[in-house]
């Protein structure tokens, strides 16, 4: 199980437990998610699909394993638990919980950049051999939770592992093509419509922005292009972190907060206030409202 609006990590790791589950030890999986994959991940999974959650009869699998984020949607999809049922759930936020549904392993290590490195230790552990699929599905979830290699989580350990997973075959230039600099041109319009509303709180060194649903609506936006606008707007000049609040459904916004180690600001702080997660530098909350402009201000409401 992929977590919902997926990204590069939750898609990397589920699908690199599909190749191996199905290509060496002859099990049948399936991959599923609450939401579609994103077309720039699609781009990287070709031949690959998912098998949407409202159609899954949970209760025929012997295993299941949630990847990454797993507070994101799991426990919507998984509501009980049969008699001779496994759980295995692995994250890599501080955030991992599971109030109703108790899962029999579970692994949270925020140490690591990204569940798949988390799972590429456990492969290099056992010594079992990575063929080009699933160490290219490794990369992505690398590439996309360090940002390329940019965030405070790029250990040396990190480029260790890129580089062994570029010796099995995964392409570097590949993944940072087809997910990074493949923008569709309602992608950049989004981010400029963003950029425009962009302000900075000089109390809190904050630099907020919001997008709408009609914004998203209109020039089909994703997840991961908002993702996109936190951490573009993270880089300005003098501020100590972002954050840009989108209307997510009816009646759900979602807050994306992103800052940088050298900031001094652990943005977790921020989303547990609001019953959210993540790491100290980057993290997330949904609340239930919408967005409403008053005069030149915009509130939750």
């Amino acid at each position: 199980m992929a977590h919902a609006a997926p990204d590069g990590d939750t898609i990397g790791s589920v699908f690199s437990l599909k190749e191996y589950l199905v290509n060496f030890l002859n099990k049948e999986a399936i991959v599923t998610c609450s939401d579609p994959i994103p077309q720039h991940l699609a781009d990287v999974l070709i031949g690959e699909n998912i098998t949407t959650s409202d159609i899954i009869e949970i209760e025929k699998f012997d295993l299941i394993v949630g990847c990454d984020a797993v507070e994101r949607g799991f426990e919507k999809i998984v509501k009980t638990k049969s008699q001779n049922q496994k759980i295995i759930l692995l994250d890599h936020h501080t955030t991992l919980r599971m109030n109703r549904v108790k899962p029999d392993i579970a692994i949270s290590d925020e140490k690591y950049s990204s569940v798949c490195e988390i799972l590429y230790d456990f492969f290099d552990f056992h010594r079992i051999e990575l063929n080009r699929k699933m160490a290219e599905y490794f990369l992505l979830g690398i590439l996309g939770d360090t940002g390329i290699f940019q965030h405070a989580n790029t250990t040396p350990r990190v480029m260790e592992i890129a580089a062994n997973l570029m010796k099995r075959g995964a392409s570097l230039n590949k993944i940072i093509r087809l997910t990074f600099k493949n923008k569709r041109l309602e992608t950049l319009k989004l981010w400029g419509r963003a950029m425009g509303r962009a302000e900075i709180n000089p109390k809190t060194g904050a630099i907020m922005s919001y997008i709408t649903k009609k914004d998203l609506e209109e020039l089909q936006g994703d997840a991961e292009d908002i993702s996109a606008v936190a951490e573009i707007l993270n880089t300005v000049s003098g501020t100590k972190f972002s954050l840009v609040l989108s209307e997510r459904g009816e009646n759900r916004v979602k807050g994306s907060l992103r800052s940088e180690e050298y900031k001094n600001v652990d943005v977790s702080e921020i989303a547990k206030l609001l019953r959210g997660g993540g790491h100290r530098l980057s993290s997330g909350f949904e609340v239930r409202g919408k967005l409403k402009q008053e005069g030149n201000k915009w509130t939750v409401e």
